[in-house]
């Protein structure tokens, strides 16, 4: 590009981004809890490319995931179907209470605009909750709680994800 042309990005260029930011921060976060008990918990499951990833990354824990979308769900036969919650996140992750989790990945989709960062100003909290202590909780929205300490300097591609550490219990 251009000089001229270098604040703009197309969609697939911003689609690279995310998707170069989120495998640096799920690497970043398959460090951070080796020796960490725990499962995963993937909020979004969408095309199940990231629960893939998250299921080959951390080998031998338990991968949850969680989708308001039905037909998503229908498209994954290969998950079994005790490890799927469906509905809204607000609703269900009470169902999760009796999890630990190592790693909780948060990428809700593609909403208009501002409902994703509602609903995960909404369940941060909660989120910071079910993390086991020194977890890992990767957004694509950022989150706030007083349990959790951002992760600096860990994706190159700023404002695309946002990671955490749950460094304290309330």
């Amino acid at each position: 590009m251009g000089k001229e042309n270098h604040k703009l990005m197309s969609k697939l260029d911003s689609f690279i981004r995310r998707l170069s930011a989120q495998l640096q921060c799920l690497s970043w976060a398959s460090c951070q809890v080796d020796g960490i008990e725990g499962d995963i918990l993937d909020l979004g499951l969408g095309n199940g490319r990231t629960y893939d990833h998250l299921r080959l990354l951390f080998r031998g824990r338990r991968c949850l995931a969680a989708e308001v979308d039905k037909v998503c769900i229908n498209q994954h036969p290969e998950i079994p179907r005790q490890n799927i919650i469906l509905g809204d996140i607000r609703e269900t992750l009470s169902q999760f209470a009796a999890c630990s989790f190592a790693v909780i990945h948060c990428d809700i989709g593609d909403w208009e605009a501002g409902v994703e960062k509602k609903i995960i100003l909404e369940v941060g909290s909660i989120l910071a909750n079910l993390l086991m202590p020194q977890g890992v909780l990767l957004s694509s929205i950022p989150i706030s709680d007083d349990t959790l300490t951002e992760g600096v300097g860990v994706c190159h591609f700023k404002n695309r994800y946002f990671t955490y550490n749950k460094t304290r219990m309330v």
